[in-house]
């Protein structure tokens, strides 16, 4: 989960210093053989080319928004996406695809479904005055996001420069998290049974349109414990990865430093599944320092991780390299 303003391009909107040495396009592809693969998040196209260059970066996660990439009903513009995919390529990379409904849902599907609006307060980390999204279990909604998700298979399925496409549901910004307005929700009909099994069928969309290329479930609890106790985020996991089925990697976008000595729930499932997938982190935001990045790092791979999406703004750091190796070598140094 996010705490930073997401603006949706290639890219949000981060800062800059310094990045390590560019390799040659022969070493950048060796690269993304490193034991535990960096994508670089939230960069801003001026920056995806150093980022790229690093030597310790696998790839790029780029996500956008659902209503750029069908801005009408049966028309779409994959050009954003295309280019991202053409960026990571050209570089010897990989990268990591999300679409993202929620606050991000087209116009067009909006005018069609139930739905809540809620102002800035109830928003997670977003700067938006307010935000109109569909209720995630609505027939509707569900029935237009899956039309989507089976045309972005059918362009992208098998494309070898995709490491995994993100699965997203009907949460704000594709993740589990809904704004915190719980009596809203409440008084909409929420259950965690609602909610939980809203993301079941999105599963089950993504493994459909996605046979060759992995698919990853990024997994929280949709309000925090502190607002409402709920059980979504193990029920949603165990059915992302039960046997038999095509299994999802699974991550958590909260990694951050003052997790190193705990060991909360979401560490807790991201080890129980571990040994049947492939796990992984987001940093919750841009780093304090180098320390806080180590010490968030030390949490993956601690946890076995085989991925960290990391924040542009700490890969291109001059103070940040030596964090990063550590990450991309499984923990040496």
């Amino acid at each position: 989960m996010r705490r930073t303003l997401i603006t949706l391009s290639i890219a949000v909107a981060t800062s800059v210093t310094m990045f390590a040495p560019a390799a040659s396009h022969g070493a950048a592809a060796a690269t993304t053989t490193w034991p535990v693969k960096i994508f670089s998040v939230s960069t801003t196209p001026s920056n995806i080319a150093p980022s790229l260059a690093n030597t310790y970066v696998s790839g790029l996660s780029a996500r956008f928004s659902w209503s750029r990439i069908q801005p009408s009903s049966g028309s779409y513009n994959w050009a954003p996406i295309d280019d991202a995919i053409a960026k990571a390529r050209a570089a010897g990379k990989l990268a990591m695809i999300r679409v993202m409904a929620g606050m991000y849902t087209p116009s067009w599907v909006l005018s069609q479904v139930k739905t809540l609006t809620f102002s800035n307060q109830y928003l997670w980390g977003s700067n938006a005055a307010s935000a109109t999204l569909p209720i995630p279990w609505d027939t509707t909604f569900l029935s237009l996001w899956k039309n989507f998700i089976t045309q972005f298979g059918k362009r992208y399925d098998g494309n070898a420069t995709i490491y995994s496409v993100q699965i997203a549901a009907g949460g704000m910004t594709g993740e589990m998290t809904l704004p915190t307005d719980v009596q809203k929700w409440l008084n909409a009909g929420y259950t965690d049974t609602k909610y939980a099994n809203s993301w079941d069928t999105v599963i089950d969309a993504f493994r459909a349109a996605f046979p060759h290329t992995p698919i990853n479930l990024d997994f929280d609890e949709p309000f925090g414990a502190s607002l409402l106790k709920t059980n979504v985020a193990s029920p949603v996991v165990s059915y992302a990865t039960v046997a038999g089925t095509k299994k999802a990697f699974v991550q958590n976008n909260g990694l951050r430093p003052d997790m190193l000595g705990r060991m909360g729930p979401y560490r807790t499932i991201v080890r129980s599944v571990s040994p049947v997938t492939t796990v992984g982190y987001q940093m919750i935001g841009d780093a304090r320092s180098a320390q806080a990045l180590k010490d968030s790092f030390t949490v993956a791979v601690q946890d076995q991780v085989g991925y960290v999406e990391v924040y542009g703004s700490d890969v291109l750091d001059s103070a940040n390299q030596p964090a990063l190796k550590y990450l991309a070598s499984g923990g040496v140094g």
